[in-house]
């Protein structure tokens, strides 16, 4: 047994665990998370029966087993403004990212809740330490501990989802996330991640691995020296406030800091 069928055969069981802990939460139908605070939709494809799929968003990927779902479905991925999350969340937590799904039976057009197998969710960033948590939000917004931890490797959280009766939110420990610089990455005209969250304080290293030289802007505050493929540099955001950094030459490339 290979180490993904390992983690699968675990979130079964775990899935399990967690219907039969919150009982009848898992509806067959479910709420349309769309109009509950996740308005974006940062992925989607249509699952034909018996059929897997892969969703990727930025640092989020969403592994959708084959036998998940009975029918042909369509499976959207939702996101939410990740600062009003940031606002819910428990005190001394960053919000790093939101999410829910929406998945539709697409011959009745039904929103389906309850899955046959766990959609897995991985989130690879930085900030991720053995401390994150993994959090439901309930259609009513409030933010709700998981009762199944995540597993977490390296800068890797992975939870399984037998169902969409909730959003989530995954946080890092603000003091830990403070404590050292974090790395964001040009490579193939885009940041990664393209949004961070940092407390005051706080440095930020922004490697460049594109082709050719450029320079790193803060958008009114700074630009860094000129940068080879290969070289980084790193800023201390002192301020709280909202920042938005791109490349000089390549204007195109953005990204957007939020220091609290």
């Amino acid at each position: 047994m290979n180490k993904m069928q390992r983690f699968a055969a675990t979130a079964v069981v775990s899935a399990a665990t967690f219907a039969m802990t919150v009982g009848s939460v898992f509806a067959a139908s479910a709420p349309d998370f769309q109009h509950l605070g996740f308005p974006k939709v940062a992925a989607t494809t249509i699952i034909r029966t018996g059929h897997a799929a892969t969703l990727k968003y930025g640092e989020l990927v969403v592994h959708v087993p084959a036998g998940a779902f009975s029918s042909q479905v369509q499976f959207e991925l939702l996101e939410g403004p990740v600062q009003q999350f940031a606002m819910r969340a428990p005190k001394g937590e960053n919000a790093l990212i939101d999410f829910a799904f929406k998945v539709t039976n697409t011959k009745t057009g039904t929103l389906i809740g309850k899955f046959q197998k766990p959609v897995v969710v991985s989130f690879t960033n930085p900030a991720i330490t053995a401390h994150s948590e993994y959090w439901n939000v309930a259609p009513t917004g409030k933010l709700l501990a998981n009762p199944l931890k995540p597993k977490i490797a390296g800068h890797t959280l992975t939870h399984g989802n037998l169902g969409a009766p909730v959003g989530w939110v995954i946080t890092t420990p603000a003091m830990m996330q403070a404590s050292s610089a974090m790395e964001v990455v040009v490579k193939n005209g885009k940041f990664n991640p393209g949004i961070v969250h940092l407390q005051t304080g706080q440095r930020l290293q922004f490697l460049f691995d594109g082709m050719g030289t450029d320079h790193f802007v803060v958008r009114g505050v700074t630009t860094s020296p000129l940068v080879h493929m290969g070289q980084s540099w790193t800023y201390t955001f002192n301020k709280p406030g909202t920042y938005h950094v791109q490349m000089k030459d390549m204007s195109y490339v953005q990204m957007t800091v939020v220091v609290k």
